[in-house]
């Protein structure tokens, strides 16, 4: 059943979100810095999505707690990644941070994107153990007028930027969660998504999501709105 979170849980949320944000030291400038593998929705790469999309403005922030499955899945020597984002704005401009697993990886990694004046950058400072659950979000910050990415690992109390100062724009016409396959037919996850909230601009508050998750078969989502499974395939 659905819950919705009181708006004092979210008034506390939006506070400890801001200390995440404006008090933790970035990661080290040792992390990888990645060839890119696509650019976001490059044509003539594949793309497989189960999630949702949040349309507007008014949306400056999104949070997921995501967890991983308990085996690494079979890509067939492709990839897969569970993820928060903001949309592409009007240039075309975006960023992500979430959790990615490619052939030839020896587990997941957390990992941080961006595609800005036209440059594309991925980065992945550590990787993930099988089956954790941690936290990750993206927020406008009104005070540097920066899009920020964030990670908090294990849902700890003590959160890290990622990325601060990459992307600025206030046409960001919104935000997404998904789980995105690379190619046909590969197993998805499963991963799980929780405490899923998007930041409304307009009053200034954090709000648990409810806009149901969506996928096509053989995929396959269950849950509610805010807590949700996504997995397959799975056959009739």
């Amino acid at each position: 059943m659905f819950k919705f979170v009181s708006k004092i849980m979210m008034t506390v949320m939006t506070l400890i979100f801001a200390v995440f944000c404006l008090t933790q030291a970035s990661f080290a400038a040792t992390e990888s810095k990645l060839t890119p593998q696509s650019v976001f929705g490059a044509s003539d790469d594949y793309h497989f999505y189960a999630g949702f999309v949040l349309s507007g403005q008014k949306y400056k922030g999104i949070y997921a707690r995501i967890k991983l499955p308990e085996a690494l899945p079979d890509v067939s020597g492709s990839g897969e990644s569970a993820w928060v984002s903001t949309n592409k704005d009007d240039n075309g401009e975006w960023l992500q941070t979430g959790v990615r697993y490619y052939s030839g990886y020896d587990g997941f990694k957390l990992y941080y994107e961006y595609y800005v004046n036209g440059k594309y950058e991925c980065h992945e400072p550590q990787s993930v153990s099988l089956g954790n659950e941690s936290t990750y979000w993206i927020q406008y910050n009104d005070s540097s007028g920066k899009w920020q990415a964030c990670f908090a690992e294990n849902n700890s109390s003590t959160g890290k930027i990622l990325a601060s100062s990459v992307l600025s724009t206030t046409e960001n016409n919104g935000v997404q969660v998904n789980a995105e396959l690379h190619k046909e037919g590969i197993q998805m996850g499963p991963f799980d998504f929780s405490g899923v909230m998007y930041y409304d601009n307009s009053d200034g508050a954090w709000h648990a999501n409810t806009k149901m998750p969506t996928t096509e078969p053989p995929y396959e989502v269950s849950g509610s709105a805010n807590n949700f499974k996504v997995y397959g395939p799975v056959s009739d």
